[in-house]
C-alpha cells in the first residue's frame, strides 16, 4: 500500500497574510467548513496570540470541525503556546504548531539569541503545548538557509522532547528543487531519532519554484505537505493545495503516496477562497484557472474530440469543474434558500441578515434566472459589512458612456444619515463612476487593484469586482457582484470604503509595510 500523505493547509493562516486578504470569523469559517468537505487532513486556521480577535475564530473552528484535524500557530514562547493551546480546546482533534528562527542570519538579526539558546527555548516550547496536546509540530523557521549540523541537532531535541511532526520551512522560496529534496533525505539520514515523527515541508513561491521544491521533498522522505488554495499567501504566495494534490493523483507511477482528498471539491474551494480575499485566480492558472482545460489550437481540439488523453492528462470533472449545479431560481422560497446555505457552510447568524440576504436573492434571480453555488458565495460576501454597520450605501447610479462623447456618471448614496448626489466625468464609465463616488467619501484612498471575474458562465452570469485600497497604510479589499459589471464596481469601492471606515478591525489587518 502507497504511503498515506498528509494536506495541511494553511490558507486561513499563511494565506491571510497576503496584503488585503485578512479574513472575518465568519469568512475563515465558511473557509474551514469547504477544507473540510476537500477532506484536507490538517487546517491551520489562525495565530492566536496575533489578536483576540483571531483566537475566538480559531477557538470556533475547532469546535466546529469534527473531520479535520485543527490546527494553532504560535511563536516558541510560552505566552503564544498557551494562547494557542486555550484556542483549540474542544477540538476534535488539535494540534499546536510552534516555531522559532534556526538560520544564522535569523537568530543574530531577529531573535538576537545564540544556537545554544535557540535549542534550549525549542525545548521548553514543546514542554509547554505537551500540556494541552499530543500533536505538537515544530518548525525551525528558515531552515533552508540554516547550518545543517545545528539543524540536525535542533530537530533531534525536539522530536527527544515531544514533537511528532517536524516541518521544513523554506521561508524565503530561496532553495532549489534539487537541494531541497536533498536536505530532507539528509535529515532523516543524519537525525537518530528521525522515525519518531513526521517530515513537513511549508515552502512559499519567491521564485516559482514552492509546488517544485514540495514534491522534490515527497520524493526524499516527506509526508506532510503545507500548502494553500489558489497557492494563497505572502509575498508571492505558498505552494497550491491544488496542484500538489492533483500531482500526486495523476502521476501515481512516480509518488509513492495517496491523499485523501475530494478532488471534486477544489475548484469550489479555489473560488470560495478567491471570492472571500479578493484575490483572483488567473486564467491560465493550473488546475482552477478558467482556462486550465480549454484548447484552442486546432490541433488540440481535434485530439482531444479524437481521443481526450492526446492532450488531457486530468478530466475537469475529477476536480470540480462543470459541478455548479443550478439549485435554486426565483420561485424558490426562503426555507430553500437557506438550507442551501446550511450546505455550503454559510451560517449568517441573525434573522435580519437571512432576510436581507433573501431579499437580494430574490433581486439577483428575478435578473438571472438561475442561481448557481458560485452566485450565492458572491451574494453573502458582497454583504460583508453587515446593513446596521454600513456607513456608506449605494442608492442609485446613472452611467452614460457614448462613443465619441465624454463618459459621466450620477450617483445617489448614503453616508450615515444624510443622502448624498454627485455627477462627474472620466476617462471612462468605471473612471467617472469612481470619482463620483469619491467627490462625495473624500476618502483619501489610493486604488492598488481593480479587478473584474465572471462568476459563473453565460451572458447573464454575475460580474464580481474586487477593488483594493490603501490609506494610512492600511489594505483593504471591496468586493462587489452584480449583473451589471458597473454596479458591481460602485458596490465593490463602496465595500472597500465601508471596511476604511469601520472601526471593527479584521482579524489580521494588513498594513503596507
Amino acid at each position: 500500500m502507497p504511503d498515506h500523505l498528509i494536506i495541511f493547509d494553511t490558507t486561513l493562516r499563511d494565506g491571510e497574510q497576503s496584503p488585503g486578504a485578512s479574513m472575518t470569523a465568519e469568512e475563515k469559517m465558511r473557509i474551514a467548513k469547504q477544507l473540510e468537505r476537500l477532506r484536507v487532513d490538517v487546517i491551520e486556521a489562525g495565530f492566536p496570540a496575533s489578536s483576540n480577535g483571531d483566537f475566538a475564530a480559531v477557538n470556533a473552528i475547532a469546535k466546529a470541525i469534527k473531520n479535520s484535524t485543527v490546527c494553532a500557530l504560535a511563536r516558541a514562547n510560552e505566552n503564544d503556546v498557551r494562547r494557542a493551546g486555550d484556542a483549540i480546546k474542544g477540538a476534535k482533534s488539535g494540534r499546536l504548531h510552534m516555531f522559532l528562527a534556526s538560520s544564522p542570519i535569523h537568530m543574530k538579526m531577529k531573535l538576537r539569541m545564540t544556537p545554544e539558546q535557540v535549542l534550549a527555548q525549542a525545548v521548553k516550547s514543546i514542554g509547554w503545548a505537551r500540556e494541552y496536546t499530543d500533536n505538537i509540530e515544530f518548525s525551525p523557521e528558515d531552515a533552508g538557509r540554516s547550518e545543517p549540523d545545528f539543524l540536525c541537532k535542533l530537530v533531534e531535541a525536539s522530536i527527544a522532547a515531544g514533537a511528532t511532526t517536524i516541518n521544513i520551512p523554506d521561508t524565503v522560496g530561496y532553495t532549489m528543487p534539487w537541494q531541497f529534496g536533498e536536505l530532507i533525505r539528509n535529515l532523516r539520514e543524519r537525525v537518530p531519532n528521525s522515525d519518531k515523527a513526521v517530515w513537513s515541508v511549508h515552502c512559499h513561491n519567491d521564485l516559482g519554484m514552492a509546488v517544485a521544491n514540495s514534491v522534490a521533498a515527497v520524493m526524499n522522505g516527506a509526508r506532510q505537505v503545507e500548502c494553500t488554495i489558489n497557492g494563497l499567501g505572502e509575498r508571492a504566495g505558498n505552494a497550491s493545495l491544488e496542484e500538489i494534490v492533483m500531482a500526486v493523483k495523476t502521476r501515481k507511477d512516480v509518488f509513492p503516496c495517496t491523499t485523501r482528498i475530494d478532488t471534486t471539491q477544489i475548484v469550489a474551494a479555489s473560488k470560495l477562497v478567491s471570492s472571500i480575499t479578493g484575490f483572483p485566480v488567473q486564467p491560465n492558472k493550473a488546475i482552477v484557472g478558467a482556462n486550465a482545460f480549454a484548447h484552442e489550437s486546432g490541433i488540440h481540439q481535434d485530439g482531444v474530440l479524437k481521443h481526450r488523453e492526446t492532450y488531457e492528462i486530468m478530466r475537469a470533472e475529477d476536480v470540480g469543474w462543470g459541478a455548479n449545479k443550478l439549485v435554486l431560481g426565483k420561485l424558490s422560497g426562503r426555507n430553500a434558500f437557506k438550507n442551501r446555505l446550511t450546505e455550503l457552510g454559510i451560517e449568517l447568524g441573525t434573522e435580519e441578515s437571512l432576510n436581507h440576504a433573501f431579499a437580494r436573492f430574490k433581486e439577483l434571480a428575478d435578473k438571472k434566472g438561475e442561481i448557481f453555488d458560485e452566485d450565492l458565495h458572491a451574494l453573502v460576501s458582497d454583504e460583508q459589512v453587515t446593513p446596521e454597520r454600513e456607513h456608506y450605501k449605494l442608492r442609485t447610479l446613472k452611467v452614460v458612456s457614448e462613443t465619441g462623447e465624454i463618459p459621466h456618471a450620477k450617483i445617489t448614496m448614503g453616508a450615515g444619515e444624510t443622502e448624498l448626489t454627485a455627477q462627474t466625468r472620466g476617462d471612462g464609465p468605471i473612471d467617472a463612476t469612481f470619482k463620483a463616488i469619491e467627490q462625495l467619501a473624500h476618502s483619501g484612498a489610493k486604488m492598488l487593484l481593480y479587478s473584474v471575474n465572471a462568476i459563473t458562465t453565460g451572458t447573464d452570469a454575475q460580474g464580481e469586482v474586487t477593488v483594493r485600497l490603501e490609506r494610512d497604510g492600511r489594505i483593504v479589499n471591496g468586493l462587489g457582484a452584480d449583473t451589471d459589471i458597473l454596479v458591481a464596481s460602485a458596490k465593490a469601492y463602496i465595500n472597500a470604503l465601508n471596511k476604511l471606515h469601520s472601526k471593527q478591525e479584521r482579524l489580521n489587518p494588513q498594513l503596507a509595510a
